[in-house]
Order: structure tokens, then C-alpha cells, then sequence
């Protein structure tokens, strides 16, 4: 289910850049390289939408909607990651402080640690000829 709606999410995607990159650019906006801002300009009524502005519409909703619908399939398919998100009593999948933590025990011969710092300078054995 969710591959298909990933699918369609690319094509509306690729459909929208193309529908974009076709509709002709006005000169007279605000951003627009042509001319500067003029009171004629920003007074003047706006065309009537054509097929490709409404067709920038209808994709730019569908894209909305498949995203909405892809982020509401994905959380439902994901399983609680934090131990906040757990029930209670569920010790299921958690590790206990024995497997997650390995700490050296010295031999018993070795009860007393030894914190002096080597001081000797390891040479290396050179070998006689």
C-alpha cells in the first residue's frame, strides 16, 4: 500500500515541476526581473485562471494529500522505539542491566589493583648477531 501511494506521490511530484515550469511567467509581479513595482501594476485585476493554473492546483492538493496519507500510514506501522511508549509489564525486547553492561571482575589473585605508572622505557629486543 504504501509503495503505490509513493509511487503516485512521484508522478503527481514530477507532473507538478513540469506544469510549473510551463506556466508563463508575469513580468509585472512583484518579483518579477522585468520592470519595477508601479501603482498600475498592483491595482490592475488579475487574469482569469487558464487550465494550466488550475491543473497547478488540483496537483499541488494531490501532492498534499499523499503526503498527509503516506505520514498517516507510517505511523501507524511503526512500533513503539522508546520505553516511555511501552505498557507496563512489558519487559519484552528490553535487555536487562546483566546483558547491556559487561564489567571486568579481576581474578582473585589479583585482589589489590596495581596504580603506579610504568615508568620503564619499552625498548625494543634487538637480536644478536
Amino acid at each position: 500500500m504504501v509503495s503505490v501511494i509513493l509511487v503516485i506521490h512521484l508522478l503527481i511530484a514530477l507532473s507538478l515541476i513540469g506544469v510549473v515550469l510551463l506556466q508563463k511567467t508575469d513580468s509585472s509581479a512583484m518579483g518579477g526581473m522585468g520592470g519595477g513595482v508601479s501603482v498600475n501594476n498592483l491595482m490592475r485585476p488579475r487574469s482569469r485562471p487558464n487550465p494550466l493554473t488550475r491543473a497547478t492546483t488540483l496537483l499541488g492538493m494531490a501532492f498534499f494529500a499523499t503526503s498527509l496519507g503516506m505520514a498517516v500510514i507510517a505511523k501507524q506501522q511503526t512500533t513503539p522505539t522508546s520505553i516511555l511508549d511501552m505498557p507496563i509489564g512489558n519487559s519484552e525486547g528490553v535487555p536487562s542491566v546483566s546483558e547491556s553492561v559487561q564489567v571486568p571482575v579481576p581474578a582473585a589473585a589479583d585482589s589489590e589493583p596495581n596504580l603506579a605508572p610504568n615508568l620503564e622505557p619499552q625498548v625494543p629486543a634487538v637480536p644478536n648477531e
